[in-house]
């Protein structure tokens, strides 16, 4: 092939691994017809959604939530393009493209085929309402028929846990306080204060703020 063609090809993978949806997408479209001749357009166009699978991972692995418009950005998904259109920032374009890697992931699950790109899942939950989507924990399956979880906890499993979790550290605080209000009584007791003055009669007169002189001028405590 001419030196032009391999530049071409070596520019959409270099793209694809650096996930550089802009960079990808302006290849594709201005050298569309040398993909054509090539007969590879179709081809190079299965390697975007493969590209936005990559990069919705990357994206779960940091945020816990993104706005659905911010997503569809970072994945090139465009809407209608003008505040006419009744999707302008790509917000039903991106639900449609998260339920459908929901599916992806499910069939993947279920089938007896392996995919490399698909063995790790991502977990996920969209608020329509508030247009966000929420990322759970980012599961592994260890087996792909043999694990009815993925190897991951599902969202309900996991606030029990958070919950459960929430319980034992309130107690723990429960008790600490209890322990300290426990030891400062104690050593306030007249009680201890005794026994700390016959263990050591001369720190305890020393320290003590009704002492009074004795025989020869040694302070004393006097204990009531």
């Amino acid at each position: 092939p001419p030196p032009k063609t391999i530049q071409i090809y070596e520019s959409i993978v270099k793209s694809f691994l650096s996930l550089d949806v802009k960079s990808f997408t302006t290849i594709i479209n201005n050298e569309e017809e040398q993909l054509i001749a090539d007969g590879n357009l179709g081809l190079v166009k299965q390697l975007f959604p493969l590209m936005q699978y990559r990069i919705l991972k990357k994206i779960s692995n940091v945020y816990e939530a993104i706005p659905l418009a911010n997503l569809a950005k970072k994945l090139g998904i465009s809407g209608g393009g003008d505040s006419g259109s009744d999707d302008p920032n790509g917000i039903k374009a991106v639900e449609s493209f998260l339920l459908q890697t929901a599916l992806r992931q499910k069939a993947h699950q279920e089938s007896d085929l392996y995919s490399p790109l698909l063995e790790s899942y991502i977990d996920f939950t969209i608020d329509s309402e508030s247009s966000v989507v929420y990322f759970d924990e980012v599961g592994f399956e260890n087996n792909v028929h043999g694990d009815d979880n993925g190897g991951t906890i599902d969202r309900n499993e996991r606030e029990d846990l958070q919950a459960e979790l929430s319980k034992r550290i309130a107690l723990s605080m429960d008790l600490a306080k209890r322990i300290t209000k426990m030891d400062i009584a104690a050593v306030s007791s007249a009680k201890y204060q005794a026994i700390l003055a016959r263990e050591n009669p001369e720190e305890s007169a020393d320290k003590s703020g009704d002492g009074v002189k004795g025989k020869g001028g040694v302070s004393q405590s006097v204990i009531i």
